[in-house]
């Protein structure tokens, strides 16, 4: 390792991708900056992964293998927070590949706008022949983003962190979907309820390569159920937070994702069951708003009104994304 310049903590959670490990480590291994250090948990794998992270290891001293019992992706990440070294870290799925600038560019431009988050654009793929184009880090426009808002928040791959602050927290080993946006949302919150505003900007270049299997979690999974459980779990840390700004960060966050799980169901059978563990979260959070002294107004009528009407967040859903009154009419046929 190179103590001159910064370590870059890669977080890899392994399981079952056999298939795929040489293809992810390749491309981070391979990638042009090179103080890694990656991190790679195998989560109780049923095939060959570990024996693929064994032979990998042997070439290469850069990797750091963790063989642990199955428990998840939540809690694989954490086990590598708890040995992570770095001044940064970054988080890949090991069925996921990355340019061979990624580290670079995102560090380069990290370091360049000050920020404690950078991000980059990521292209789902069901190939493996990406042609890498060449760039110059210097000459990268650099965005600045709305952390409150931002798409690159919903997941922690194609982000860099700085380790300082990411270290501080942990995984949600209770949820097994959205798990990445609970993350980023109890980090944000954690560090507004200590004064401190989290910098988030981006690249916009298409630098993490996310390769969405038939059998991956997100395809087996309900993602409606995680919202939901996420949206419940939002509102007992908010009840932890010391300051009005951090609860109602997270306030906010649990009237999202309870309202997008009411929406989704709406769609499968048992709607009027799952409506009512949905009512249950909505209300609390209503409670928690209306006590929220710095909860926003505008925000505040809207979350209301959308729990009393759902057909108010289905056309602000349809509004803000017209590709869903297709999704609906699919819904509908496989009834």
């Amino acid at each position: 390792m190179d103590n001159n310049i910064p370590l870059i903590s890669v977080i890899v959670p392994v399981y079952n991708t056999a298939g795929f490990l040489q293809r992810c480590l390749d491309s981070v291994l391979g990638n042009t900056y090179k103080n890694l250090e990656v991190i790679c948990v195998n989560d109780g794998s049923t095939d060959n992964s570990l024996s693929v992270l064994k032979s990998i290891a042997e070439k290469d001293s850069r990797i750091k293998i963790i063989d642990k019992q199955n428990a998840g992706p939540s809690a694989a990440r954490n086990d590598a927070l708890k040995i992570a070294s770095g001044d940064y870290i970054t988080f890949i799925d090991s069925d996921d590949w990355v340019h061979d600038q990624f580290f670079e560019i995102l560090l380069f431009n990290l370091k360049k706008s000050d920020s404690d988050i950078l991000g980059c654009k990521f292209l789902k793929t069901d190939t493996f022949d990406e042609k890498f184009v060449h760039y110059d880090p210097d000459s990268i426009e650099i965005k600045d983003e709305d952390i409150s808002t931002s798409e690159k928040m919903r997941y922690t791959t194609w982000l860099i962190y700085k380790s300082e602050i990411v270290k501080k927290y942990r995984f949600p080993e209770k949820i097994r979907i959205a798990e990445d946006i609970f993350f980023n949302s109890i980090l944000t919150a954690g560090e507004l309820d200590c004064g401190n505003t989290v910098i988030l900007k981006s690249v916009d270049l298409p630098l993490y390569f996310y390769y969405q299997r038939s059998d991956s979690a997100l395809s087996t999974n309900s993602h409606a159920t995680g919202q939901l459980e996420a949206a419940s779990e939002f509102l007992d840390h908010a009840e932890k937070m010391k300051t009005e700004e951090a609860k109602a960060f997270l306030i906010e966050r649990s009237f999202k994702a309870a309202l997008l799980f009411r929406y989704l169901e709406m769609f499968s059978d048992g709607y009027k069951t799952k409506k009512k563990d949905a009512n249950k979260v909505l209300k609390r959070a209503v409670e928690m708003c209306r006590q929220n002294k710095v909860f926003d107004f505008k925000k505040k009528e809207f979350y209301i009104a959308s729990v009393k009407l759902p057909v108010l967040y289905r056309l602000y859903r349809i509004v803000t994304d017209p590709t869903m009154i297709a999704w609906e009419k699919d819904q509908k046929s496989k009834k």
